[in-house]
């Protein structure tokens, strides 16, 4: 296995808890199959906040288990009228992913990937009152849209185990797999593909937990 010839990870705990913040970047697509329309969309900033848990069996490789309050969100433009809205959404996110390192000592770089599931909290829509667009079914309406989400997540970083602890900072994607609208059928016209997408930056404080992998094992 190529991981086997990379060196032993020393010092390294068998279990980390901790807890991450980070800001990322979030935008959409949003597109209509049978008509081939995009709604224009654009970029907004958004955050996350976290516990973690990661698992080792083995040096070089594990699985990692998060619980996110992210908020996500995109302005788009109706284009009958020219009018522009902002949508945010605050998800309860569950990831779940396998983690494979290298590195030796203290010090290890890392990728992360795996599916998640979301549970949406709130939404929130602003911009122009009284629109006379024929478009207002292409914003997400709570009543109608969908709730829950899943997609992937994928992460590249590094950790450092330090006395106090250990400090992670990665930079990851997410892409949901699931659509936020519901169209109904393809006949409204509602873009029947809409998906949030991230990317964005966390920094992470761990606790170590369990014991520490021998040199050589």
């Amino acid at each position: 296995m190529f991981f086997a010839n990379c060196g032993f990870v020393q010092a390294q705990h068998s279990a980390y808890v901790g807890v991450k913040g980070g800001y990322h970047v979030a935008t959409v697509n949003m597109s209509h199959t049978i008509l081939r329309n995009t709604v224009p969309t654009s970029q907004v900033f958004g955050s996350l906040i976290g516990v973690t848990a990661k698992l080792f069996p083995k040096p070089h490789y594990g699985l990692q288990w998060e619980l996110n309050y992210s908020r996500k969100g995109f302005d788009q433009r109706l284009t009958d009228t020219n009018e522009e809205f902002r949508t945010t959404f605050d998800y309860l996110e569950f990831p779940f992913l396998f983690n494979l390192y290298l590195g030796k000592r203290k010090t290890q770089y890392f990728a992360n990937f795996g599916p998640f599931g979301a549970v949406l909290l709130n939404d929130k829509t602003t911009g122009p009152t009284n629109s006379l667009s024929e478009q207002l079914d292409f914003i997400y309406n709570s009543e109608r849209d969908n709730k829950f989400a899943f997609g992937l997540k994928v992460a590249v970083g590094i950790f450092r185990e330090f006395s106090f602890g250990g400090i992670q900072i990665d930079g990851h994607f997410t892409a949901e797999i699931s659509n936020f609208l519901d169209p109904v059928d393809l006949s409204t016209g509602v873009p029947d593909n809409s998906q949030n997408f991230t990317l964005g930056a966390t920094v992470a404080y761990l606790i170590p937990l369990g014991t520490k992998f021998d040199d050589g094992e």
